[in-house]
């Protein structure tokens, strides 16, 4: 949802995927202690996940879960594509997950807000 919204309006959609997203959600949750990944960590696990994909755009290599030596970000993100991706990571980093409660998708913003 946080690509969808916030991250193609502005980069085209082939540049970061559903896919990437999802590879940086199996590296951490296979780097970080179970206990993490639970419905009250929601915001701690975006955090996560977003501070590595900017540590991934920033380096431009996005390790395949399943073939590691395989970068996915190759012939993707570099140049202005990088520089457009860092700055709204870095946006959305600076807001500490207030960004959450603008998403539509689901009323995901309005549930936020009950709790």
């Amino acid at each position: 949802m946080i690509n969808k919204c916030f991250i193609q309006p502005v980069v085209d959609d082939d540049v970061l995927s559903s896919y990437h997203c999802k590879t940086c959600m199996f590296y951490l949750i296979e780097n970080t202690p179970t206990s993490m990944w639970q419905p009250d960590n929601l915001v701690q696990c975006v955090d996560l996940c977003l501070r590595l994909l900017y540590k991934w755009i920033e380096s431009a290599i996005c390790p395949n879960y399943f073939i590691p030596e395989e970068n996915m970000f190759d012939c993707k993100v570099y140049g202005h594509v990088q520089g457009q991706l860092l700055d709204i990571l870095s946006n959305l980093l600076l807001q500490k997950c207030r960004y959450l409660v603008g998403i539509s998708c689901d009323n995901i913003g309005q549930k936020l807000m009950m709790i």
